[in-house]
């Protein structure tokens, strides 16, 4: 799904410097998302793909953004651990239908975003 979006995914290996955070699952740049090397679940790894390549359709590179986008002026989200209820529209709504669509069994694939 992400590789047909044009979206990299990669483990963070491929990146020099430190992980900023165990409570960290991923990075996300528009069309780049980068996993923390700790991440093993399979079952969590697929959710927060999922809900990283929703935060890339929606990501916006300034300080505001539209209803059901995500402002990043930085151009950087960071994906905690703390799974969140599915909300109704916006990113995390779209990677729970992108998850089921994809055969999950999941209520939600919302994380916690931090903003850097």
């Amino acid at each position: 799904m992400a590789m047909e979006g044009g979206i990299e995914v990669s483990d963070f290996e491929c990146i020099d410097g430190p992980w900023p955070d165990d409570d960290i699952t991923a990075l996300v740049a528009p069309n780049r998302i980068v996993f923390n090397p700790s991440l093993e679940d399979d079952d969590l790894r697929a959710d927060v793909l999922a809900f990283a390549a929703a935060l890339c359709c929606s990501l916006v590179l300034s300080d505001s953004a539209p209803a059901g986008h995500v402002a990043a002026p930085g151009g950087l989200v960071l994906i905690g651990r703390e799974k969140l209820p599915e909300p109704p529209t916006g990113p995390g709504r779209l990677a729970g239908m992108f998850a089921r669509r994809c055969g999950k069994d999941t209520t939600s694939a919302t994380f916690k975003i931090y903003i850097p």
